[in-house]
């Protein structure tokens, strides 16, 4: 018989005072509803609610617990293995459960350790106050000059499925937030489950981004996912021996697996970028993509890394020899240090990239803000997003554009018009070894250029001439130069990943 079983006491060293027994595996989102007993009687009443006034408990031989400190799963966890008994929860591993456990999940079997997991994901969201990050659940930091918070992701297991959620905030000049909702699920050896999701609710400017969306079993941009599988498949993925060796996947699902990951980010920003712009010349909220994009892949990489052990190569960007190749020196007036050049006459303003490396060196996702002076006040935007494959070489670019105050045109009509701000769409290699166009569903193969940037550079700048809804002649020097001033931040970038 399965000794799956927890014992909780309302006080310290299981003395006298509530106590209650659970059995078998289960999920209980909120210990509000469940009461101490006493003497053998079962307590009702808001005294003896069992939620923040757990102080002891015991396991089962085959009983692992997951202990959370908010209901439903989220806030601080810990999890306890079978056979232990903790006199007193005030630190777990520098985490004080005392009075504090809200939830639980009781297993019979090892369930992924959901502290490990965002432990891992905080160390890829560096902020000033650690201690903040740990107590608050979220990473609330400055990105391209915004800022941008992601809360702790909420984690729950049943059976082989994991499933996540993560909330993803822009706090927008204007005033409110604007809002991402990521939800996936994996298995507990890596391999994703039905879909990937990202919901957006955006507080002012963008007001038609579409709710987005893969199906695992059917990938919306096959071109991306097989050239992925190509280049991949020629380099070498190297995995950890950690403490889950058994975990560890074949080549070719690691390749899968790294494909997948890398597809999402890229598919994602090509069906939303477009629709992110905003009418208060915000330029985080046309960046706010590439914080969620972002998100998506430093979760993946948290996951991979407490089911594998820890990354043991990385495609790296190198910050050093990007001040070189940009000829400048760091700028720190702002929230993020950013260096200043001049292109064609004008002058323009570029970001710290922001990077984020895919597990076993599978590649790399760097995003930059480059802004277009205008004057003292205000700016144009371009956020360029580049990926790069495990080779450090560059596997895909997309550029997009937020005009300051566009739509301006008196043609627009904001009841029957939708405004999409200028961009390339995703331009990569398919497997055949053609420069290709990935804008929304469609797939257009384009000839006659040398490089994927010499592609870029040409559809960024026809989709900017060509844009709708927007007085052209308005356009500042600095903005009719943004898309070259976009080329030279991007080979710059080039020069700094291996």
């Amino acid at each position: 018989m399965s000794n799956c079983v927890v014992e909780f006491w309302e006080n310290q060293n299981q003395e006298d005072g509530g106590y209650r027994k659970f059995e078998n595996k289960s999920n209980y989102s909120d210990l509000s509803s469940y009461h101490w007993t006493i003497d053998g009687e079962q307590k009702s009443g808001g005294r003896y609610e069992m939620d923040d006034s757990i102080s002891s408990l015991k396991t089962g031989s085959q009983a692992w617990l997951l202990i959370f400190s908010r209901t439903d799963y989220e806030g601080s966890s810990y999890l306890v293995g079978p056979n232990t008994t903790l006199n007193s929860l005030k630190d777990l591993n520098g985490i004080d459960m005392n009075n504090n456990i809200e939830s639980f999940q009781l297993f019979d079997y090892a369930p992924v350790n959901t502290n490990t997991i965002i432990t891992n994901l905080h160390d890829l969201y560096p902020v000033d106050n650690t201690d903040d990050q740990k107590s608050e659940h979220k990473s609330r930091f400055y990105a391209q000059d915004s800022e941008y918070c992601v809360y702790d992701p909420s984690i729950t297991q049943s059976g082989d499925v994991v499933k996540f959620e993560m909330k993803v905030d822009h706090f927008n000049t204007m005033g409110g937030n604007d809002k991402a909702t990521i939800t996936f699920s994996m298995d507990t050896y890596g391999t994703f489950v039905d879909q990937i999701s990202v919901d957006y609710d955006m507080s002012s400017g963008a007001y038609n981004v579409p709710p987005w969306a893969i199906k695992i079993a059917d990938l919306a941009v096959d071109v991306i996912a097989d050239e992925l599988k190509v280049l991949l498949d020629g380099a070498e993925l190297v995995v950890s021996d950690g403490a889950l060796f058994e975990l560890l996947p074949e080549t070719n699902e690691l390749i899968d697996m790294a494909a997948k990951a890398i597809t999402f980010c890229i598919d994602h920003l090509n069906d939303v970028i477009n629709f992110l712009y905003g009418l208060s010349d915000d330029g985080g909220t046309t960046n706010f993509s590439a914080i969620v994009s972002h998100g998506i892949a430093r979760l993946i990489l948290a996951y991979n890394e407490e089911r594998f052990g820890a990354s043991p190569g990385f495609v790296t960007f190198s910050d050093a020899t990007f001040v070189n190749e940009i000829g400048d020196n760091w700028h720190e007036d702002k929230h993020n240090p950013y260096l200043m050049f001049d292109n064609g006459g004008s002058s323009y303003r570029c970001y710290y990239p922001d990077n984020t490396s895919f597990y076993a060196k599978a590649g790399l996702l760097s995003s930059v803000k480059i802004d277009a002076i205008r004057d003292i006040h205000t700016d144009d935007h371009l956020v360029l997003h580049v990926v790069f494959d495990p080779n450090g070489q560059i596997f895909s670019i997309q550029g997009c554009i937020d005009i300051h105050s566009a739509p301006d045109s008196k043609d627009y009509d904001s009841s029957t018009d939708t405004y999409e701000s200028p961009s390339s769409g995703v331009i990569c290699y398919d497997t055949n070894g053609n420069i290709v166009q990935i804008k929304g569903g469609s797939v257009y193969t384009l000839a006659g250029y040398g490089s994927l940037t010499e592609a870029y550079a040409d559809k960024m700048q026809y989709a900017l001439d060509n844009v709708a809804y927007v007085n052209h002649d308005n356009y500042s020097d600095a903005l009719k130069n943004v898309v070259p001033a976009s080329v030279f931040v991007l080979q710059g970038i080039d020069a700094s990943v291996s």
